[in-house]
C-alpha cells in the first residue's frame, strides 16, 4: 500500500461512523437515555465530514488555481 492509501483511511471512516451511529440511533428507543446523545453524535460527525470536505476542496483549489477557476466558472454556468 502506498502512503496515500493509508492517509485516506481515517477520512473514509467518518462516513462509516455516521452510518453506524444513525443505525444505532434508529434501533434505540426514543425514551432511552442514550438516544439524545446518539443524535448529537450524528450531528457532530456530519459537521466533521462537512469540514473535511470543505478543507479538501480548498486544498485542491490551492494546488491548482487554474483548475479552481475552471470549476468556479462551470458551477456558475450551471445555475
Amino acid at each position: 500500500m502506498w502512503l496515500e492509501d493509508h492517509m485516506i483511511t481515517p477520512i473514509q471512516r467518518i462516513p462509516r461512523y455516521i452510518l453506524l451511529l444513525s443505525d444505532l440511533m434508529k434501533h434505540t428507543h426514543e425514551t432511552h437515555p442514550d438516544h439524545q446523545l446518539l443524535a448529537q453524535c450524528v450531528v457532530s460527525m456530519k459537521a466533521i465530514a462537512r469540514h473535511i470536505n470543505e478543507s479538501k476542496k480548498r486544498s485542491e483549489e490551492v494546488r491548482c488555481p487554474a483548475c479552481a477557476c475552471i470549476v468556479a466558472v462551470a458551477r456558475h454556468s450551471l445555475r
